[in-house]
């Protein structure tokens, strides 16, 4: 499904929430939920370090959650470079070499990488998949992940774009300590951005399905 809400796509830059307090003119206090939304903007992550960055979040699913419907979607474009797969890998253990460039004086790290049959270097699946967890704390702060399926489909080499994609397809009414509360079931995919409606974009011809990076289900309260 398009997340393009009554055929216009909304580009929606959120900063982390804030709480802003008020006085009005008869003297009381109110606090203020304040959430800055920036629309048709970049910036550049560098400048600024003290600020929190702005995550570059498209679709129709409503901030906060509040109105959210069944075939509502969100998705982010992000392209993961050398420098962030040799970083995860590193915080986690995950020393793979396929996840790094080859040392070309190590003739074992040679042999190992002809035998992946990856040109460069891929991304690991986890990492790609925590775009979900991105779209999901930008556009509703405080939710909680219960559950996330994944099926790794097809590599993703490291400066590649993909688009992370999240649509709603099931509301449920939970009981939960402290009140009810909505759980929100969704479809998740990653796939390659070039080929995101499918299409050939060489003349090799890249199939829709070669497109699909990550696909499975999220749980969401």
């Amino acid at each position: 499904p398009s997340c393009e809400p009554d055929g216009i796509h909304d580009h929606c830059f959120f900063s982390a929430a804030a709480t802003k307090k008020s006085t009005t003119s008869n003297g009381i206090h109110h606090i203020r939920h304040q959430s800055t939304l920036f629309r048709n903007q970049t910036r550049n992550l560098d400048e600024d370090n003290d600020s929190p960055p702005k995550i570059a979040v498209e679709g129709n699913i409503p901030y906060h959650g509040k109105g959210i419907q069944v075939g509502q979607c969100a998705e982010l474009r992000r392209t993961f470079s050398q420098g962030d797969v040799s970083e995860f890998g590193t915080l986690i253990g995950d020393l793979n070499p396929v996840h790094f460039p080859p040392n070309l004086s190590n003739a074992e790290q040679k042999v190992e990488m002809q035998h992946s049959n990856y040109e460069k270097p891929i991304v690991h699946g986890i990492l790609l998949s925590s775009v979900f967890s991105t779209i999901f704390g930008t556009l509703i702060p405080g939710c909680i992940y219960r559950n996330q399926t994944l099926s790794f489909r097809n590599p993703v080499s490291v400066d590649e774009q993909i688009i992370g994609r999240v649509v709603v397809k099931k509301l449920r009414q939970i009981n939960r300590r402290g009140g009810r509360g909505v759980l929100c079931i969704c479809d998740t995919t990653v796939t390659k951005s070039e080929t995101q409606e499918g299409v050939a974009i060489d003349s090799g011809g890249i199939k829709k399905e070669d497109s699909l990076c990550i696909s499975g289900e999220a749980q969401v309260w």
